[in-house]
């Protein structure tokens, strides 16, 4: 590159640095949030369904072992739904690491 005395277009002002990074910060805690209400209602869906197969209302087998691969189901929906949550939050942090190294001027390793 040659050495000119025009200033350089791509500096970022450390205020735009400062919203991307708090844009970023609220995206990965509403992610978290999200995984928090995915994982609430797996509980209690699956707690509803676990009291009625041990419960003494049903009677049959084939309705116990429905409600039991029912449950089965719901539970890995909501494996995949809060591992995917968890890679989104991943990603939202390694978006952050740039904003945190030009903020303290830190070397990217």
């Amino acid at each position: 590159m040659k050495a000119t005395g025009e200033p350089t277009k791509n500096i970022v002002s450390q205020e735009e640095l400062m919203f991307e990074y708090d844009q970023l910060s609220r995206e990965i805690l509403q992610q978290d949030v999200q995984a928090i209400q995915i994982l609430a209602g797996i509980i209690i869906m699956v707690s509803a369904l676990m009291t009625i197969a041990f419960g003494t209302a049903v009677s049959s087998l084939l309705v116990k072992g429905i409600l039991f691969l029912l449950g089965q189901v719901i539970v890995c929906i909501g494996l995949w739904q809060t591992v995917h949550r968890a890679y989104i939050r991943l990603l939202g942090h390694t978006h952050t690491l740039p904003f945190i190294y030009n903020c303290w001027r830190l070397p990217i390793v």
